[in-house]
């Protein structure tokens, strides 16, 4: 599906950031993904055929592989040197294919902590509670083994189904469902996000 104009369920947009642009990722209640885009351009830079070509090019491509786990473009708007560009992953690991290739690597998981662990993502770590009052390590996360937790390597705005529970380094807490991902500095190397939500 494919649609210049609003969408249905509108988002606040996360403060643009010095690079000119902001991304909000949306687990929703059926596992699926849903980001939000938001980007400047200098004027000229694109017109709206060229944006509309690129994006349908790049979806139908990738969906030609995925036929039974599509990607939707939900919106597509550019006005005035800003582009907003929503589109709707049936899971992570959808998400993470399709933000995946040889230059670039996008990683989201969701699942729980359990799943996290025999997939490989390093555990060994601190968190805190939204409040900042209570701290838990490697032993007591890997005890909440049916716990959810979202874990990315870029700094989004998450929106979650759940109330946040614990939080990782560089993650601020926005509200009880809501968080930001502080990016790094230049130079500095990649960084991980971890969330805990019920």
């Amino acid at each position: 599906s494919f649609w210049l104009g609003g969408c249905s369920r509108e988002k606040a947009m996360p403060d643009i950031s010095a690079n000119g642009s902001a991304t909000a990722i949306e687990v929703n209640k059926d596992g699926s993904i849903s980001e939000t885009i938001w980007e400047s351009f200098e004027a000229g830079y694109y017109n709206e055929e060229e944006l509309r070509t690129m994006v349908l090019s790049e979806v139908a491509e990738f969906n030609r592989a995925y036929p039974e786990s599509g990607v939707l473009i939900e919106q597509l708007e550019y006005e005035d040197g800003s582009i907003t560009m929503r589109l709707k992953y049936p899971s992570a690991e959808i998400y993470t294919a399709f933000n995946t290739d040889e230059y670039n690597q996008n990683t989201l998981f969701c699942g729980t902590v359990s799943q996290a662990y025999e997939a490989g993502y390093s555990l060994d770590i601190s968190m805190t509670d939204p409040k900042g009052e209570n701290t838990i390590g490697k032993e007591a996360l890997l005890s909440m083994g049916e716990a959810k937790i979202l874990i990315a390597d870029q700094p989004v705005y998450v929106i979650l189904p759940g109330k946040l529970t614990y939080i990782g380094e560089h993650v601020i807490p926005d509200g009880k469902a809501e968080a930001y991902m502080e990016p790094g500095q230049e130079g500095e190397a990649s960084r991980m996000y971890y969330v805990i939500y019920k």
